[in-house]
């Protein structure tokens, strides 16, 4: 996979904005949610071999921050160990580990320190997130044990895509939340 076929399979998850409006969504809150499917294209093609390197140096993907509380950054950082990325619950660095190509999570008081590991390379971070980071706004649970049964079984999928077990527990962490609804007007549905 490349930036593209990347943006190609965003673009295929859009929401569908009058399904946003009817499930009571505003225009704004609506029009930002389209927008994160549809990053603008910003410069020619990245010199770097990596895709998310590729996906930050030739789209505006600070706008990709609605799936699972993971944000890019809008340029690309370095330290001696990590390229830094992006973030995660708006605190956590999402970085790339230079010595293995590894993503992982870097505790915001220290960017040394590993806090999660969430896939072996960029190519499957970038498939799980896919897979765990976008679900459907018209899901309704009827019991909240289906809601985190529906979950868990993302969050396998994720971590199967992302290189594994070991990466189970950061796709885990990644709970759904209710967009800033109360349980009575979500009835269940939820952005990951």
């Amino acid at each position: 996979m490349n930036a593209s076929e990347f943006i190609s399979k965003l673009n295929s998850l859009a929401f569908d904005e009058s399904n946003l409006h009817r499930n009571g969504f505003s225009d704004n809150y609506s029009k930002s949610l389209i927008e994160a499917f549809y990053p603008q294209k910003t410069n020619e093609n990245s010199l770097s071999n990596n895709i998310i390197i590729q996906l930050i140096e030739e789209y505006k993907c600070a706008c990709i921050s609605i799936a699972s509380s993971i944000s890019f950054n809008e340029e690309v950082s370095e330290t001696d160990r990590f390229v830094l990325i992006g973030w995660v619950f708006g605190e956590d660095l999402l970085a790339i580990d230079k010595s293995n190509a590894e993503i992982v999570i870097l505790a915001y008081w220290d960017y040394d320190l590993v806090t999660f590991h969430c896939a072996a390379n960029s190519d499957k971070f970038l498939e799980a997130f896919l897979i765990h980071g976008i679900c459907p706004l018209d899901i309704i649970f009827e019991m909240k044990e289906d809601q985190w049964i529906y979950n868990i079984n993302k969050a396998n999928e994720a971590a199967t895509a992302a290189g594994g077990g070991k990466y189970l527990k950061f796709w885990m962490a990644l709970y759904p939340t209710d967009i800033g609804k109360s349980d009575e007007t979500n009835k269940g549905r939820f952005l990951n």
